[in-house]
């Protein structure tokens, strides 16, 4: 699991980053989401148990998605609902064009964890 809650979701193969510290898991059962027919599945680690909700059908597109982060005191949980999936959206590539405004710099790196001290 990656640091940033529901990133996972968000790797062109989610399946090998969610899985990789899987210990186990199951088919909860079928079960509702807005309206949607999904299947549910939970999973357990070590460190984190997430579940997830997968819409029935030809286009099993996530639909929500569950952490609870066993290492931290009270045990934290994050939910997040994904909904208006469009899979046949095209965008152009300007769409994701950098336009930095005037005097911005570029910086060399950027801090991947909170509160690092860093030589």
């Amino acid at each position: 699991m990656s640091g940033a809650p529901a990133a996972d979701l968000l790797y062109s193969q989610p399946y090998d980053v969610l899985t990789e510290q899987v210990k186990g898991g199951r088919l909860v059962g079928k079960e509702t989401i807005d309206g949607v027919e999904a299947n549910h599945l939970a999973f357990q680690g070590d460190d984190v148990d997430w579940q997830i909700w997968i819409q029935d059908g030809p286009q099993p597109l996530p639909l929500r998605y569950e952490i609870t982060t066993k290492t931290m005191k009270d045990e934290p949980e994050f939910s997040v609902r994904l909904s208006r999936w469009q899979p046949q959206a095209h965008f152009d590539e300007a769409t994701f064009r950098s336009n930095p405004p005037a005097g911005s710099k570029k910086v060399a790196s950027f801090p991947t964890s909170c509160g690092a001290t860093h030589p």
